[in-house]
């Protein structure tokens, strides 16, 4: 079945669940996590003033696999909310708006994107990352999500979002009764996480030495 489009009532168009998939794809390739470490874009947006050429972005496979038609993606990336992306006169070409240019990977700005971070867990294994992204839609506006992967690359069921602003991740991580699909999530910051993982490690360590010292004796 097509999908339909409908109004928002001031006459804009709202977009369509492929295109809110596509933007936020888009958006993520020129996101301050991904694009702070990509250095293949980074490259590219060296070469025109910013401008990547969609025959490039359609090469990636998620991308690939929503559209390649880059009259599709120009008019999702118009219906951003978000306000990150800008096409081409042409349509052949996109780039992250120069009034919001990437900031510098510094040891501050990992530090602060980091604070921002929240560790969540409750999602099931088989979930897209759309469908995960659809759940934080109402949570406060979300830059990133990361979806933890094992070694298999598997994925683990968690993911760490990293929200626009420190008081919207604060009120997510206060907020009561937040569940997905009829269960509570876990939700925590980052570093609390890390700090929870650390001192596991820890307890875990001291009684393996425990155990040695008792079968020593």
């Amino acid at each position: 079945m097509a999908e339909t489009e409908s109004s928002n009532g001031d006459g804009k168009t709202e977009p369509t669940a492929l295109e809110k998939r596509i933007y936020q794809q888009v958006e993520y390739y020129f996101g301050d996590h991904n694009l702070t470490r990509d250095r293949f874009l980074q490259g590219e947006i060296k070469k025109d003033e910013g401008w990547v050429p969609l025959e490039t972005l359609v090469k990636f496979n998620r991308l690939k696999s929503m559209s390649d038609d880059f009259e599709v993606i120009c008019g999702a990336l118009e219906k951003s909310p978000n306000g990150l992306m800008e096409v081409d006169e042409y349509k052949t070409k996109v780039r992250r708006v120069p009034s919001n240019p990437l900031p510098k990977n510094t040891e501050q700005w990992r530090s602060e994107n980091k604070a921002r971070t929240v560790y969540c867990k409750g999602f099931h294994p088989d979930d897209p990352l759309d469908v995960i992204q659809e759940f934080f839609e109402d949570k406060g506006k979300v830059d990133t999500v990361f979806m933890r992967r094992n070694e298999k690359r598997e994925f683990k069921g968690s993911v760490f979002a990293t929200f626009r602003s420190l008081d919207e991740a604060k009120k997510f991580v206060d907020a009561e009764g937040i569940q997905y699909k009829g269960e509570d999530v876990i939700k925590m910051f980052k570093q609390e996480y890390f700090n929870m993982k650390a001192e596991e490690k820890k307890k875990r360590k001291e009684e393996e030495k425990r155990q040695l010292e008792e079968q020593e004796q």
